[in-house]
């Protein structure tokens, strides 16, 4: 991964790997607010403003979010990295 000075941030990998995987969930509810909230976090590295934006996105009751377990997984990675 490395990131210019600009804010953009590659990714290198191997040629079969889908960068989309991880910057989307498949819960329609809650799939724009995600990947705003990756982009922050990855593309941006503005952990202050992700941070602000991850209660308004999502209930602070995990329990409440109405998601399949990858999709919960992914947010609570996101929301751990905060």
């Amino acid at each position: 991964m490395i990131t210019d000075v600009g804010g953009n941030t590659f990714y290198i990998g191997t040629p079969h790997a889908d960068p989309a995987f991880y910057r989307t969930i498949e819960s329609e509810e809650y799939a724009k607010n995600f990947e705003m909230l990756y982009d922050l976090m990855y593309s941006k590295e503005d952990s202050n403003s992700a941070f602000n934006m991850l209660g308004k996105f999502f209930p602070a009751d995990v329990n409440s979010i109405n998601v399949g377990d990858l999709d919960l997984a992914k947010i609570l990675l996101v929301a751990f990295l905060i």
